[in-house]
């Protein structure tokens, strides 16, 4: 398992531009092996430890805007570990001298095995970008709804949802432990990235959905990209937890109560 920062923003960035407050912006890819700019320069830029105990981390960046995205930010993460718990937070506050727009998020990654499966609400699910579906969120369909719980296995999506419960319980019963993930108030969204012929998936929550800046240009109600002003911050905390299965019932129901 693993996971990365999604800082100044999740997701790709559609053509590499984006309009903001009247003005055109062009991103340069964060990673050759994409086409697109996507997911920040978090993910692939050299962070500084600037504390460090028997169970917690603390990590800083400072990003100055002259390549990449193109304002100035800081931004810290905090990892907390227990026995059975790792919490991770993310703040990022706007160090330039112009607002900017801002989002975050978590990319963890999972083994997939044939049995694994991911239970959490998602009603709605917004297309992928370029794939000329709806640009607004439309109700998921059966076969994306993990409401129920379903297993992965056979499953290729790469979807963002919105509306979801902040909780989602991730299984393995071949491996007989199950992990519970969640998410603050800013990560109102999640990702599902499950890829074909790959031993891995990923459950991220997000705040703001795939392209997303070029969604707020066209005011498209629901994009999630904060505007955040000089000296302004925005964070975010993510939670995962290992639980015994016996309480994996109880869980589920608390899960299928809540309400978006």
């Amino acid at each position: 398992m693993g996971c990365f920062p999604l800082v100044p923003y999740s997701g790709p960035v559609v053509g590499g531009r984006f309009s903001f407050l009247g003005k055109n912006y062009r991103l340069p890819r964060t990673h050759h092996r994409q086409t697109v700019p996507i997911h920040g320069d978090g993910w692939v830029s050299p962070w500084q430890t600037s504390c460090q105990g028997q169970a917690t981390l603390e990590l800083a960046l400072e990003h100055t805007g002259v390549t990449g995205y193109p304002f100035r930010y800081s931004v810290h993460q905090r990892l907390r570990l227990s026995p059975n718990e790792l919490e991770v937070e993310l703040a990022v506050t706007n160090a330039g001298q112009e607002p900017m727009p801002v989002g975050i998020g978590f990319h963890p990654f999972f083994p997939k095995d044939n049995d694994t499966t991911v239970k959490t609400l998602n009603p709605l699910v917004w297309s992928q970008p370029d794939s000329g579906g709806s640009i607004d969120p439309q109700p998921t369909p059966a076969e994306l709804d993990f409401t129920a719980g379903r297993k992965l296995e056979g499953i290729v999506l790469d979807h963002c949802f919105s509306g979801w419960s902040r909780h989602a319980i991730l299984t393995w019963p071949s491996r007989g432990y199950s992990l519970v993930l969640e998410a603050d108030e800013t990560l109102d969204k999640i990702v599902v990235f499950a890829p074909e012929n790959e031993g891995y998936f990923c459950v991220e929550p997000v705040s703001n959905v795939d392209d997303g800046f070029n969604k707020m240009a066209l005011g498209v109600s629901g994009h999630g990209v904060q505007c955040v002003a000089p000296g302004g911050s925005i964070s975010g905390r993510m939670r995962l937890s290992f639980v015994d299965h016996a309480a994996i019932p109880q869980i589920s129901e608390y899960v299928r109560c809540q309400r978006v």
